[in-house]
């Protein structure tokens, strides 16, 4: 276990969201997901080197304003199969992190029993400062 590294992607696939819950915010109502292991990859320590897979716990991103008519009891818990977020005309699997990102955007998560999850929003904000990065141990 180490302090997260300054330089890491979320992987929506393989991850595993521990609550969802909606928030009073500045811009309105906000949608906080948070994840119970995030599945990350960390930037290589020295060049030449791979990549590193890990997780990091307790990972929160909010997306603003939350969507009209969300109820919490609806809303996703437990692993991920695929996530994807549309932004800007790009069509991302993994998010570079820390983000904040403004605009028109669509977020969709794939459960693995089969569910959809789909919001769109204005404002997105998932900052892994603070956490710790534990290394995957496969080989």
């Amino acid at each position: 276990m180490a302090q997260a590294p300054a330089d890491l992607s979320l992987h929506f696939a393989d991850s595993e969201l521990a609550g969802v819950q909606l928030l009073p915010g500045p811009d309105g109502a906000r949608l906080r997901l948070r994840w119970s292991a995030a599945a990350v990859l960390a930037c290589a320590e020295r060049p030449g080197e791979p990549a590193r897979q890990g997780h990091v716990r307790g990972l929160q991103l909010d997306l603003w304003p939350a969507p009209q008519g969300v109820a919490e009891g609806a809303l996703p818990l437990g692993a991920l199969l695929e996530g994807e977020l549309q932004w800007q005309g790009q069509r991302l699997r993994q998010l570079p992190l820390p983000a904040r990102l403004e605009g028109p955007m669509r977020l969709q998560l794939w459960g693995r029993r089969g569910e959809l999850w789909t919001w769109q929003g204005q404002g997105l904000e998932c900052d892994p400062g603070g956490l710790s990065f534990f290394e995957s141990l496969a080989c």
